[in-house]
């Protein structure tokens, strides 16, 4: 059994948004069967604390801004069923998270599978766990993967996104919008 305990980030923007909440409670299930000991951080009056409160080895505290606390996570876990663009993905790459997502929507737009986390089938409990798993038991597959993604956060800074934006109008318009600098 092992003793070491997975801190592992998942963060749901809404009650059953998505569906995530449902397959990180049975991913903590999961993992708690194979004897690890785990960390839940959820924000306050989330169901997902209370239902998962009773799983062996897991301890759970609610905060008001789960957001603030992704430095200290191992992995990001984000197993949504649908999803647009999934912009707290954003959040986990700053902070160099390896993360482990499902391969829905617009979330293989910012995952690549095996470079900076890994990409997993709605539903497929056993094989997020085993990315989960893998991250952990292999520390510089997960630093090599952290790096990554603070370099990838670079492509999504607010500044970058904007000067895309615009030059997407600049292409729309035949002409450029900004005045240049003089």
């Amino acid at each position: 059994m092992p003793n070491d305990r997975i801190r592992i980030a998942h963060i749901n923007l809404a009650r059953g948004y998505r569906g995530g909440e449902r397959q990180t409670q049975l991913l903590i299930e999961a993992l708690a069967e194979l004897g690890w000991r785990q960390r839940l951080i959820a924000r306050r009056g989330e169901p997902l604390a209370r239902r998962c409160a009773p799983v062996p080895g897991l301890d759970t505290e609610e905060v008001a801004d789960v957001g603030s606390y992704l430095a200290a996570f191992d992995t990001f876990i984000y197993p949504s069923r649908h999803e647009g663009l999934g912009s707290v993905l954003l959040d986990a790459l700053e902070f160099g998270l390896p993360i482990v997502a499902t391969r829905v929507g617009g979330i293989p737009e910012i995952v690549e599978d095996g470079v900076n986390g890994f990409l997993c089938e709605p539903d497929a409990i056993d094989t997020l766990s085993d990315a989960v798993l893998r991250c952990y038991r292999e520390p510089e597959l997960g630093r090599r993967i952290g790096e990554s993604n603070k370099n990838k956060a670079r492509n999504f800074s607010p500044a970058r996104m904007a000067d895309r934006y615009m030059n997407i109008y600049d292409r729309l318009v035949g002409a450029p919008i900004r005045k240049q600098p003089a």
